[in-house]
């Protein structure tokens, strides 16, 4: 029951229902947006993180496999072929695991700031 002016009118059940099932959309269709709009946000916030990964990478590929030409040459004298590819790859192994750990963590803060209290 609503009040135009000075007349009282009663809407009817089925426009009451129309009204909420209206109403109802607006609602879903806003949610939906909130809810998009918070996972574009943790996108870009997740570009820095997901940036040093690569770029770490890269980097670590890039910026050190000279030093570790000479490093396995310069041990291949001392402890033969084997032994010297075995110290060159683990150590490429471990310098690429550390720079992964540092941008993964970075992307972690993200996912655990997922109600806002990541900065």
């Amino acid at each position: 029951m609503y009040v135009d002016g000075d007349r009282i009118e009663r809407e009817s059940i089925g426009d009451l229902l129309s009204r909420a099932v209206d109403e109802g959309k607006t609602f879903a269709t806003a949610k939906v947006d909130v809810v998009k709009q918070t996972a574009l946000d943790r996108v870009d916030r997740a570009k820095v993180g997901v940036g040093l990964i690569v770029v770490g990478g890269l980097l670590a590929y890039a910026a050190v496999i000279v030093l570790l030409i000479a490093v396995f040459l310069w041990l291949l004298g001392e402890i033969g072929p084997l032994g010297a590819g075995l110290v060159v790859a683990g150590a490429t192994l471990v310098t690429a695991f550390v720079m992964v750990k540092i941008g993964a963590a970075k992307v972690a803060k993200v996912s655990a700031g997922a109600n806002g209290k990541a900065s």
